[in-house]
């Protein structure tokens, strides 16, 4: 967990960049993985940022291509939150508070821990930004919306049973199966907390200019994938909190033990269905994708080279019989304490 303030002093990032800088702790964190599941026709990897789940132009972005939408959404959060604030200028916002929330599996009961005793301890802020990984995107939503919350974030991480979180597969499953476990039941775990009043209160929370970001890989164009939980929340489409449960089910599962989450999208106004599978990451001493690849990528002006793979992944013709081996496989890759540096350099470079 790492938290981020805003110096409002000459020579420091601004408040744009500060949210950005938030932002990219969730990519830095972000991890694939080479599996295969029955599914449909996956979408063309050259229109990948083209299909949509939710039809909303800013659901979630691939800061791999790019940060200009990304950006363009920090911009805008700053617009509302200087008028929620009754402020003329965001020059006159006070300091910000950032909060970005890694994985770390049953460690995340530290991090819900930790939130839990400074609200008793009477110093928690208010975060304008909080950004959530594996394990932290399930605590992201309970340290939004704040100590209104804290009794359902200590619920989530002291009185769970191993049953309310997944159901076991036989031993076979490493070699034929999609994964170890099956973790629908944490998904039903995820639906009971994240209900209607929580969409509202997220989405209400986003009206003021606050934004909540959950990372995720998408597996078949093997790039991050940052969501735009405050933005879904507010949307009020029907699928709005179905689509958010699936994506911190996503982000939660673990490569190889669960199996990763399949969002069925739309692509020139055709509905594909199982595609755009997304899978967070848990350990964050692992590379960032468990893809092997024959050289390091490199990324370059926002965007990130695809080198020739090595466990030859198709997005439809992998048999189960290969998961295992594509999953053990790590990919050399930047770690990401050099994604983290080149944005941060490229932050300070451009303002």
């Amino acid at each position: 967990m790492h938290r981020f303030h805003d110096q409002s002093t000459a020579g420091k990032l601004s408040r744009g960049n500060l949210f950005r800088l938030g932002a990219g702790g969730a990519l830095a964190a972000s991890v694939s993985a080479c599996a295969s599941l029955d599914r449909g026709p996956a979408v063309p990897l050259g229109r990948t940022k083209e299909a949509s789940v939710l039809g909303l132009p800013n659901e979630r972005f691939f800061p791999a291509t790019g940060f200009g939408p990304l950006e363009q959404e920090f911009n805008q959060a700053v617009t509302r939150l200087t008028a929620t604030r009754c402020l003329n200028s965001p020059l006159d916002l006070p300091q910000l508070q950032l909060l970005a929330i890694s994985g770390g599996g049953e460690n995340g009961a530290f991090g819900a821990g930790l939130l839990c005793g400074w609200t008793e301890q009477g110093t928690r802020p208010e975060f304008e930004l909080v950004t959530g990984i594996s394990t932290g995107a399930l605590t992201a939503p309970f340290a939004y919306l704040g100590p209104a919350y804290d009794a359902q974030l200590r619920s989530v991480y002291t009185e769970l049973e191993p049953k309310q979180v997944l159901i076991s597969r036989f031993v076979t499953a490493a070699v034929w199966d999609d994964a170890m476990a099956d973790n629908s039941p944490l998904f039903h775990t995820i639906s009971r907390h994240l209900d209607d009043r929580m969409l509202a209160d997220i989405a209400m929370a986003y009206d003021s200019g606050r934004l909540l970001l959950i990372a995720s890989t998408h597996l078949d164009a093997q790039q991050p994938v940052i969501w735009n939980i405050g933005a879904i929340a507010k949307s009020g489409h029907p699928k709005a909190a179905n689509t958010i449960r699936r994506v911190l089910l996503a982000s939660a599962a673990i490569p190889g033990a669960f199996p990763p989450t399949m969002f069925e999208v739309t692509l020139d106004g055709k509905a594909l269905p199982g595609n755009a599978r997304r899978r967070g990451r848990l350990r964050p001493d692992l590379p960032l994708s468990s893809l092997a690849l024959s050289q390091p990528q490199k990324a370059h002006a926002g965007k990130v080279a695809r080198p020739e793979t090595r466990c030859l992944y198709h997005p439809q013709r992998t048999p189960r019989r290969r998961v295992g081996h594509c999953r053990a496989a790590h990919i050399r890759y930047r770690q990401p304490g050099d994604f983290h540096h080149d944005y941060v350099s490229r932050l300070q470079r451009s303002g």
